[in-house]
């Protein structure tokens, strides 16, 4: 994972000056994004899990680097995790993060008002909250995964590095704002606990709008 992970930072580290020698006179954009993670966690020690829902929400910013390409930076508040799928249970897994998604967008230019783009990169997260509910014949808990720390394989991580790729739509609104749709797919590389082999899994959907940095 590390390996792969150097050999992409150091591919971003060659592409992108080589991309800004060549700089678009293109303004950068500012903006927000507001969705929803359909969440789920994946890995050799997970035999099936449910989809838990969670918030999406945060700012972009768009720096255009070389004819239809540009890099963009996101600040996310995201919740991920599962849900439970065994008969007769009511039980999630919630995990919040804070997250950095760094990526490389291509922007497939059309005639008309609306276009579409492509992007990929990475994500770098920091857990904020993990905790774990039931409920069961009408009683209801909720812990923090901090409860089970110390026990074999439990101790939770707080960092979290995933492969990012998406697509979306660009609507051309007046005085150069845009308002855009999307969806991403977010792939976890890192485990989420001590010991075990569980990561993220997200298909992410979300809107957003955006104004040009004068």
């Amino acid at each position: 994972m590390y390996r792969i992970l150097s050999a992409a930072v150091l591919a971003a580290g060659i592409a992108i000056p080589a991309f800004a020698s060549a700089q678009s006179t293109a303004a950068p954009r500012i903006g927000v994004i507001g969705g929803v993670n359909l969440a789920k966690v994946g890995g050799d020690d997970v035999d099936e899990a449910g989809t838990r829902t969670g918030l999406l929400a945060g700012v972009s910013l768009t720096k255009p680097l070389s004819g239809a390409f540009s890099l963009e930076l996101n600040g996310l508040f995201s919740q991920k995790g599962a849900k439970d799928l065994e008969e007769g249970t009511n039980a999630a897994l919630k995990l919040n993060y804070l997250e950095v998604p760094i990526l490389l967008r291509y922007d497939v230019k059309t005639t008309g008002g609306v276009h579409p783009h492509f992007s990929g990169g990475v994500s770098l997260g920091y857990q904020t909250g993990c905790k774990i509910s039931a409920s069961d014949g009408g009683v209801s808990g909720e812990v923090s995964c901090s409860l089970l720390e110390g026990e074999d394989g439990t101790d939770v991580k707080k960092f979290d590095v995933g492969l990012v790729a998406g697509a979306g739509l660009n609507f051309a609104l007046a005085n150069n704002r845009m308002f855009t749709v999307g969806a991403r797919y977010n792939y976890g590389l890192s485990d989420l606990f001590e010991d075990a082999s569980v990561q993220n899994r997200a298909i992410q959907l979300y809107a957003g709008f955006s104004i040009p940095l004068r």
